[in-house]
């Protein structure tokens, strides 16, 4: 594994463990939701840099994305 993809790794980690926190979820369902993710795709395929953003503005990102796709869900019923 090359250093970057170390450092990706580690990213995530503090991201799933942040987002569990803020939503008061378990690490499991926090990293569910996180590789599950476009925010995760967006990152993996290193669009707008978003590697480079901090963890609390990507788990911002990432309720945010939840949020629009609660909305969504719920405007289809």
């Amino acid at each position: 594994m090359d250093g970057r993809r170390i450092v990706l790794q580690m990213k995530y980690a503090r991201i799933i463990s942040r987002l569990a926190a803020r939503l008061g979820l378990s690490i499991e369902k926090a990293m569910e939701i996180f590789y599950g993710s476009a925010t995760f795709q967006l990152i993996e395929k290193g669009i707008a840099d978003l590697h480079a953003r901090s963890e609390i503005y990507l788990v911002d990102e990432l309720i945010l994305e939840l949020s629009a796709a609660k909305n969504q869900s719920n405007a289809c019923r």
